[in-house]
């Protein structure tokens, strides 16, 4: 199973997540599992991928801090990550430029697991 994480830390108010939302969406045909303020979770719909091949994507948003945004990203599918750059990668490579584009200019951290 291929699985890709990482945290991030934004030093900002979470009022910018449903331009968040809307880009990741974006980026293909998902059915919305759950979508509110504080957690986004996605199933890619069947398409022409293999269904081992198939993302879910779940985006957790912490309460935010004084300072600081605190944002969980999972991007995982069925596929074995045989290849460095695999279906599963690519989006989660997809969606942590989508947050890096979302929070530019502001002070962001990303913490790989």
């Amino acid at each position: 199973m291929a699985r890709y994480s990482c945290s991030y830390f934004v030093g900002i108010s979470p009022h910018q997540t449903g331009f968040l939302y809307d880009d990741i969406l974006s980026l293909g045909e998902f059915e919305i599992i759950k979508r509110r303020p504080d957690v986004l979770l996605l199933s890619e719909v069947p398409n022409d991928a293999l269904f081992p091949q198939l993302v879910k994507v779940e985006l957790f948003i912490h309460p935010p801090t004084s300072s600081e945004l605190q944002i969980d990203l999972l991007v995982k599918n069925h596929e074995l990550p045989l290849r460095t750059n695999n279906r599963c990668r690519q989006f989660f490579q997809s969606i942590h430029q989508i947050i890096t584009n979302n929070y530019q200019g502001q002070s962001l951290t990303r913490i790989t697991a």
